[in-house]
């Protein structure tokens, strides 16, 4: 399989810009996901809270907020970054190996007739 370097350029542009987009939104779902499910349950203890408040008692409430995921958000971002970065090379040398090996057996090939 002969591959241009037109086709090589394009093919790894799309798989960059792919993994950009999947390194975006591991940072928003890393961000979000923990907040979504944490937050009804903040609600419910709040719920008891204010039971507790009403019988006499001094609750501590819970206040989740979005921001308080965004150390385990750059975690998974950073992880999902390097296996990224390792994804795009490892194509780029397959993809360069293909190229190398086609245009090294066409050019065997040439030399043998």
């Amino acid at each position: 399989m002969l591959l241009k370097q037109s086709d090589v350029k394009g093919r790894l542009n799309l798989l960059r810009y792919g993994l950009i987009v999947v390194v975006v939104m591991s940072f928003i779902l890393g961000l979000l996901v923990p907040f979504v499910i944490a937050q009804p349950y903040a609600v419910e203890i709040n719920a008891l809270a204010d039971a507790v408040e009403a019988a006499g008692g001094n609750p501590e409430r819970a206040n989740i907020q979005i921001t308080d995921f965004v150390d385990e958000a750059v975690i998974v971002t950073v992880v999902v970054a390097v296996v990224s970065v390792l994804i795009y090379f490892g194509y780029r040398a397959w993809l360069m190996n293909q190229q190398g090996g086609a245009a090294q057996s066409g050019d065997a090939s040439t030399q043998s007739s």
